[in-house]
């Protein structure tokens, strides 16, 4: 076929109601509220784009960002990838303007533009100068229709493969993703953020159209912005994204659920060995979360390379494995929906010896934490959840994901004994194993 022949076969595939989403825009709003005083302002648009406006507002750059629930968790076998693929539209055309206008644009207009995939977001987050307000909405409400044409989808199919190589060739990104897959058996949030090696090729234009339709919609997006002005952020929130339908447009199927069903993935490689064990946290209250972040400062990390005086040298991963094989190990958190909180360790050692170090690690949390290290860790927890939320980016992420009712984060007591008690809930759920290396002789718990 030729290349006009072939592009003509492309438009017929692709839904009729694939158009632009910039023609008309709502002014109107079905709902207001406001939290926090006047830090935090909250807005709906009729076609049910959620506006939070706060509350950075004297901040000397405007930032925004906008917030799908679009991503693996939502996707199916075959569909898997399709927002790893919509995510690397960015800088190409959409059905408003060229690739190389768009792209000239974000380098004029922001300081920095920037996307990010996870299994239940699809995240774009802008800096830019206050006076660029519109017009930095419109470019982030234009990129949520790609042209989809021919010839950059085969540019785009390039840069999933990139991607995909990379994560593939870090072990600790694809050691959490065999964790992951672990916990959820394979299904929700069981799958890889990114497309699967057995779909970059199966993804076509008509999958993604489809797959916008279907999930970029006005009741799954939420707009956060830190300006000077929320009258005006809301008024670019409404013609940026006020013409898009409040619902899907295609038939879609229901999400699958995510139970989590935990369990143990032995793999027989090397050089080296690894070891995962993770328990889950379910859907935690914002205490909870917290509690789940000083307990793993307690645990800390390990590493024997030299470390300055900030690191944690003095945390229980640090002191246990002093003097030892292992090459790393640290506390992870998975932040999705259901949580995941273990210790991930890598070494040159038998699997074995890694899985009693962590398990023994992890246990200990249930009843020995003593108030010294309880309080150490709650003041490095709080400053640092300071530090962060004073970054731009950060906040904006922050913001979209609290209660929409309250836009705060816990700020309330937290005890050791309270600490205690959620490392006894964690561990009482069935835990989810990886270990690879030398396997020979594995404690019994890691089966």
């Amino acid at each position: 076929l030729s290349i006009v022949s072939m592009q003509c076969s492309l438009r017929r595939v692709l839904p009729k109601n694939y158009t632009a989403v910039n023609s008309v825009a709502s002014r109107y709003f079905s709902s207001s509220s406001q939290s926090n005083g006047a830090e935090v302002r909250r807005a709906v648009l009729e076609n049910g784009v959620t506006i939070i406006a706060g509350p950075k507002s004297n901040d000397t750059l405007a930032s925004a960002g906008v917030f799908v629930k679009a991503g693996s968790a939502y996707e199916n076998h075959s569909t898997h990838g399709c927002a790893h693929y919509l995510r690397r539209f960015l800088y190409k055309s959409t059905n408003r303007v060229s690739g190389l206008r768009i792209t000239r644009s974000i380098e004029t207009v922001t300081a920095s533009f920037a996307a990010e995939n996870t299994p239940e977001s699809l995240m774009y987050r802008a800096l830019f100068q206050h006076e660029h307000l519109g017009t930095a909405l419109a470019l982030m409400g234009d990129v949520l229709r790609p042209r989809l044409a021919e010839w950059e989808f085969r540019d785009v199919r390039n840069l999933v493969k990139y991607d995909v190589n990379e994560r593939k060739s870090n072990k600790e990104d694809r050691v959490l993703d065999a964790v992951r897959h672990t916990a959820f058996g394979g299904v929700g949030l069981g799958r890889s953020p990114l497309c699967p090696e057995h779909n970059i090729n199966e993804i076509y234009p008509e999958h993604v159209a489809e797959y916008t339709l279907g999930r970029v919609v006005g009741s799954n997006i939420t707009v956060v912005g830190n300006v000077r002005d929320h009258e005006k952020f809301q008024e670019a929130v409404a013609n940026a994204f006020g013409a898009l339908p409040k619902d899907p447009e295609v038939s879609i199927d229901a999400p699958e659920t995510s139970p989590y069903v935990g369990g143990t993935t032995l793999v027989c490689d090397g050089p080296g060995s690894a070891y995962v064990e993770a328990y889950s946290t379910g859907s935690s209250n914002p205490k909870a979360a917290f509690a789940q972040q000083i307990l793993a400062e307690i645990l800390g990390f390990y590493t024997p390379h030299n470390v300055s005086p900030s690191d944690r040298v003095s945390s229980r991963l640090g002191k246990s494995l002093v003097g030892s094989n292992v090459s790393q190990a640290r506390t992870f958190l998975m932040n999705d929906s259901q949580q995941l909180f273990g210790i991930q360790a890598f070494g040159n050692t038998p699997c074995r010896d890694l899985a009693e170090s962590v398990h023994k690690q992890l246990t200990s949390l249930a009843d020995n934490i003593s108030e010294e290290e309880f309080n150490t860790a709650m003041n490095i927890v709080s400053v640092r959840n300071r530090l962060r939320n004073d970054r731009r980016e950060v906040l904006l992420g922050t913001v979209a994901r609290v209660d929409e009712n309250t836009a705060k984060e816990f700020g309330g007591e937290v005890t050791a004994s309270d600490v205690r008690d959620v490392a006894k809930k964690l561990l009482e759920s069935k835990p989810t194993i990886y270990a690879s290396g030398d396997l020979a002789q594995l404690p019994k718990f890691a089966f």
